[in-house]
């Protein structure tokens, strides 16, 4: 921190680290409606524009919970595995 104390800039990080903590306790909130929202229908995209949250926090949310993708993989590896799966 330099010599010189300012109260504006302390204001400025104590209002940060409120909003910080803030984040921390929505996120499991966030993460339980978007799941929902997911098995409704809603894409990762939406939720993505919605939120704020980058698209990969739902696509593992996603896999984490066994949700069906609504579109064909696009990245080759999970494409191939995909191609390989006997459907049931």
């Amino acid at each position: 921190m330099p010599a010189e104390y300012d109260p504006e800039r302390a204001a400025l990080f104590s209002e940060y680290r409120q909003v910080r903590q803030r984040e921390r306790e929505l996120l499991p909130k966030i993460k339980e409606a978007a799941i929902e929202e997911m098995r409704r229908g809603a894409t990762i995209g939406q939720l993505s524009a919605d939120t704020g949250l980058n698209r990969e926090v739902f696509r593992r949310l996603a896999r984490e919970h066994d949700l069906e993708r609504l579109r064909p993989p696009t990245v080759r590896a999970i494409k191939e595995q995909a191609d390989e799966t006997p459907e049931s």
